[in-house]
């Protein structure tokens, strides 16, 4: 079962302002204000192709240059 609890931003804030004295702070309130500004890209702005870049597979880039490890027998290679 999954569910999701709405938080407000300002309880984030207060939170994070709070955990950011933990020597290893679980959030921090720059990490709050980067989701603020949310994760989705704008449907006006140009996309790779439009900037001139080919996307490429990373892990096949990767397999190239020989710097991934190959999946073991329980591994799904993800």
């Amino acid at each position: 079962m999954s569910w999701t609890l709405p938080v407000p931003f300002a309880l984030w804030q207060g939170l994070a302002a709070l955990a950011e004295r933990l020597p290893s702070a679980p959030i921090t309130r720059a990490q709050v204000a980067l989701m603020r500004g949310g994760n989705t890209a704008s449907p006006d702005l140009p996309g790779l192709t439009d900037l001139g870049i080919t996307p490429r597979d990373i892990i096949a880039d990767l397999e190239r240059r020989g710097r991934v490890d190959q999946p073991g027998p329980d591994d799904t290679g993800r």
